[in-house]
């Protein structure tokens, strides 16, 4: 018997990009200009750019996409990786 995937609705997130020499510092960015996080990061780089999501903590890099998903949920997501799966609209 052959069957198909039913098609699954598109997760609409809210996105902001990591650009600090324009000055854009995702919402919710650890250690952006005016909030300081706490955590220490291993390695001592606790005072890098960073977010907290359900898998652990990840540096950001200029030009990363900070991901929310419907329920808060935070994801780190390089550029290549946004442009090939997601649409801005």
């Amino acid at each position: 018997m052959k069957v198909r995937e039913k098609p699954v609705p598109p997760i609409i997130f809210e996105a902001e990009q990591y650009l600090p020499e324009e000055g854009k510092f995702p919402a919710g960015m650890s250690n952006r200009p005016g909030k300081i996080c706490g955590c220490v990061l291993v390695g001592g780089e606790g005072s890098r750019p960073h977010i907290h999501t359900f898998d652990g903590i990840f540096l950001l890099s200029p030009g990363d996409w900070v991901l929310v998903g419907p329920e808060g949920e935070r994801r780190l997501c390089k550029p290549e990786e946004f442009t090939a799966n997601y649409e801005i609209g």
